[in-house]
């Protein structure tokens, strides 16, 4: 069919020749008229996709992680991903750097594709957390905003949807006020900006906020930006909002790590359709081609995005 058609053009062309036209007008003409309500048209949403502790693929199944983060980079445009947020415990034993070699093999492939930010787990060596994500690897990236002191496991990012400005947080497991008043700030500084914060520990079972979420809540919340926080560390799903000033906090609990081969692959996909005002949260398994959908792995968020 493409032989076709460009023979077709040639014909086509020629006729123009001896019309008197340039064959160099039809072919100009052709490529900028090409497909441009397309490539106006703005997307009906965009994508955030959540990688929830990965610390038995970087374990024992490191082709799961690498799986996941393929799945990603094949269907970047397809999905409008615009970031990736790991919510720690990337690696699962302290003192095994083949574990770190293993995660970052699999998150090197979404370099120069797609933002990505992690935050430090229970599980996570903060030395060797500083040697394979140190805070000089991504700080020439245009969207990387941040760290906090001298160390790369508390750090924030930016980043962009349907027209929007976001400002992503990954704090530490069980920061302490420093890092807060840290993040406080940060959050401040960037109030004209939609702010996430991810930490690995933030729900407990059945929604309910653990120890460490309710000090990040309570030193964050009433930062006008915040809508979402994310976290993993508890081996369940849960999802919870409370309403603060009249505005929504959601917060989402994903964690795998306890199902078939350390998690079986499954991601979460956060869609946001800016002209319905809502996220839609899906719960899929690349390595298993699969989606969950019962009530805690599916589910809905209103977000006001129109204004």
């Amino acid at each position: 069919m493409e032989k076709t058609a460009r023979k077709k053009r040639w014909v086509w062309a020629l006729a123009f020749f001896f019309l008197g036209l340039s064959p160099a007008w039809f072919f100009l003409r052709k490529t900028s008229d090409s497909f441009p309500e397309e490539e106006s048209k703005p997307a009906e949403y965009f994508s955030l996709i959540i990688l929830p502790d990965t610390q038995y693929y970087s374990k024992s199944y490191p082709w799961i992680f690498k799986n996941q983060t393929e799945w990603i980079v094949r269907n970047q445009k397809k999905e409008q991903i615009v970031f990736v947020s790991h919510l720690g415990d990337i690696t699962d034993s302290r003192e095994v750097e083949r574990e770190w070699q293993n995660a970052r093999a699999a998150l090197d492939l979404l370099e120069g594709v797609v933002p990505y930010g992690l935050c430090s787990g229970n599980h996570d060596n903060p030395v060797f957390f500083n040697q394979y994500f140190s805070f000089q690897r991504f700080q020439k990236q245009f969207w990387w905003g941040g760290h906090c002191q001298k160390a790369s496991q508390n750090n924030y990012q930016y980043f962009s949807g349907g027209g929007m400005a976001f400002v992503i947080l990954h704090l530490e497991y069980d920061p302490d006020q420093a890092v807060l008043d840290w993040a406080d700030q940060i959050l401040k500084e960037n109030s004209e900006k939609r702010a996430i914060v991810t930490s690995h520990y933030i729900l407990d079972y059945g929604g309910l906020r653990s120890r460490v979420g309710q000090r990040i809540f309570e030193a964050l919340k009433d930062n006008l930006n915040l809508f979402l926080m994310l976290a993993g560390h508890i081996h369940s799903e849960a999802h919870r909002t409370d309403i603060v000033g009249g505005r929504p906090i959601h917060q989402l609990l994903a964690d795998y790590q306890n199902l078939e081969n350390g998690g079986n692959g499954w991601l979460r996909i956060l869609r946001f359709f800016p002209s319905e005002d809502k996220i839609r949260v899906k719960t899929y398994s690349p390595y298993i081609d699969k989606f969950e959908t019962d009530s805690n792995s599916q589910f809905e968020l209103d977000y006001l995005m129109k204004s």
